[in-house]
């Protein structure tokens, strides 16, 4: 691995994305606020707490698959996961809009 490449930035085209790290920040929070502890989330997910531990360091880049399956698993919407700019405050589970049509709830069926 070339010691020089940031492995949270992802490339499209010409700009650069740093998506893992906001993601992660995102699903901790998330998951906190709703007081799943990391291993009730492993185990309703059935993915292993080190790499939901590696997703919210923003280490690990999830597969759709498994961003839905979290989501799934925290009783939210994947569109959720991504709205990591929108959360007013302990409430915001209820409160997160989607990032595709704003100013509506989150699918919670998605």
């Amino acid at each position: 691995m070339n010691p020089e490449v940031d492995p949270s930035i992802t490339t499209i085209g010409q700009s650069n994305l740093k998506i893992r790290e906001p993601f992660g920040a995102a699903l901790k929070t998330l998951r906190s606020r709703l007081g799943v502890p990391q291993e009730e989330l492993a185990r309703r997910s059935g993915l292993q707490p080190s790499y939901i531990c590696d997703i919210e360091r923003g280490m690990r880049n999830p597969s759709l698959e498994s961003i839905v399956t979290l989501a799934h698993a925290l009783g939210i919407s994947a569109a959720a996961l991504f709205s990591y700019d929108e959360f007013p405050g302990p409430d915001a589970v209820n409160q997160i809009t989607s990032p595709c049509q704003p100013g509506t709830a989150a699918n919670q069926n998605l």
